[in-house]
Formats: structure tokens, sequence, C-alpha cells
């Protein structure tokens, strides 16, 4: 037997070697996945605010907006029977006022749950934010466009309503020959509130799935129960 060990050349091993990412390499990358989600308006991303791009910032921020969200709604049930009697519309018209916020997400849930989140995300939350602020001046408009009621009495509203506006003198009109502002009053209304949920889709749909994704699958729950309790 021969002792001999084979002469292998060294050219005779093609191995390919992966070179390991540095520490540098990791910072470069991750830097470029979070530089569209720092906080700040456009291009303005100060230092100091970074101290609030964190999960639990953004729950409090979202929780709050939950709250104003919340106080808007119960303010505005306390005030239908009062908009029912300024404006002389029927508790039908208020039903129909009350579930345009649930129209808009009927139309455009599927849009904006399939594009949302494809694109970013917190952007996203903000807009919302920013339509259910103009939704809440819309549904003020009517009192600033025909101001406060002169006699809060509901048969002079209800005369108000019923007056025959080609039977009043056209030299002499008063306040009870004016054209009844209902239709208006009442579009601007329902306008309003049908913004107001489309605003509200892209907070709940769009903002509960960012947190979702922002923290950890064993601290989802606990996110998830201190969002639902400051919404209640």
């Amino acid at each position: 037997m021969s002792n001999k060990v084979p002469n292998i050349k060294k050219n005779s091993l093609n191995i390919d070697f992966t070179p390991v990412p540095s520490k540098e390499t990791f910072d470069t990358s991750e830097s470029e996945d979070t530089a569209d989600t720092l906080c700040g308006i456009g291009s303005f991303h100060p230092k100091w605010l970074q101290k609030f791009n964190t999960p639990k910032a953004f729950l409090v921020n979202h929780s709050l907006l939950g709250v104003l969200q919340g106080a808007f709604f119960t303010y505005l049930v306390g005030c239908l029977s009062t908009l029912e009697k300024r404006y002389a519309y029927e508790s039908k018209v208020t039903g129909i006022i009350m579930i345009a916020d649930e129209i808009s997400p009927i139309l455009f849930g599927l849009l904006l749950g399939y594009f949302g989140g494809k694109s970013h995300r917190p952007r996203i939350v903000a807009v919302g934010m920013v339509i259910g602020v103009v939704s809440c001046f819309i549904m003020a408009l009517p009192y600033f466009i025909y101001g406060p009621i002169k006699e809060f009495n509901p048969e002079t509203l209800k005369l108000v309503n019923r007056t025959k506006y080609e039977f009043c003198d056209d030299k002499e009109r008063d306040y009870y020959c004016e054209k009844s502002p209902t239709f208006t009053a009442v579009s601007i209304l329902f306008f309003g509130n049908f913004l107001k949920g489309f605003g509200s889709l892209a907070f709940y749909t769009i903002g509960t799935s960012y947190l979702d994704d922002s923290v950890k699958k064993k601290n989802s729950p606990v996110y998830f129960g201190k969002n639902l309790f400051s919404n209640t």
C-alpha cells in the first residue's frame, strides 16, 4: 500500500464565499428602511422629535385622537334634537344624516385597505385626521351661514317650514317669509358626516394595522387593549 498523499492542485477546488455584512452595512439598510418613518413634517425631522418615534408614542397619539372622535360623536348626538328644531326637519332625516359616516366605509373600505397597506401608512392616518377635522368645521357651517334662531318656538319653526314663499310680499318680507334653510342645512350636515366616516376609516383600518406591525406579536394584545379602552 502506498503512503503517498495525493497531489491536489491549488486551483482544483472552486469554493464561493459570501462576505458577511459588517455592522455598517446593517446600519445603512436600517436607515434606508426607517428614513420615511421619522417624526416630522416634510423634510423637517429634528433629532429631539425622534424620541417620540416609538410604538408607545404612537399608541398615545392614536388613543387621544380616538377620544376626540368619540367626543365629537357624543356632542353630535346631543345636538340632534336641537338641529331638528332649528332647521325644521323630521327625525327620519336625522337617521339619514347619521348613517352618512357608515356609507363612506362601505364605498371606500376595500380600496383604502388594499392601496393603503402598500403606501405610507402614518401619512394616510394623518390625512384621515385632517379630513376628520375639516368635516367638523363643515358640520358647523349651517350655524355660521344662518346664525342662531330668532325665536326658539316649535310652533314658529313649523310655520317657517310651511310658509309658502310665493304668497309673501316682495316689499315687506319678514323672518317668516324667508326660504326654509332645511335642504341646504341637511345637505351640509350629510356631507360633513360622510367625510367624517372616510377619515375614521383611515384612522381605524390603517392606524390599527400599523400599530400591530410596529410591536412584537406577544405585545399586540396589550397595545390593542389599551387602544380600545381609550376609545370606549
